[in-house]
């Protein structure tokens, strides 16, 4: 078990290494002239966020539960903000007019 932890790590970094640029590119076509540092800070806050916050309640739900019911609680989670994004994605391409 634990020989697969700098396996699962590297795995991490590599999807977290190829996301960001990819984000970066989308989201500053978007940002107004001017503006390209502030949306630099906001992804690269969102990101240092989206990786710390699931660690410590993690930490707390492993020692009250099993760390096999820690694990799929925290994919039934990710599970739902997929759909959820999902979902609002489908329903802007839906509702967005024809062109």
């Amino acid at each position: 078990m634990a020989a697969s932890f700098p396996g699962g790590t590297a795995t991490a970094d590599l999807g977290h290494a190829r996301a960001f640029p990819g984000a970066f590119r989308t989201l500053s076509a978007l940002a107004a002239p001017g503006q390209t540092h502030r949306l630099l800070a906001t992804i690269h806050l969102i990101f240092y966020l989206a990786f710390t916050i699931p660690s410590p309640i993690g930490g707390v739900a492993t020692s009250r539960i099993s760390l096999q019911e820690t694990a799929l609680m925290s994919s039934a989670a990710i599970a739902a903000l997929v759909a959820v994004i999902a979902g609002i994605l489908l329903f802007r391409r839906c509702a967005s007019p024809p062109g």
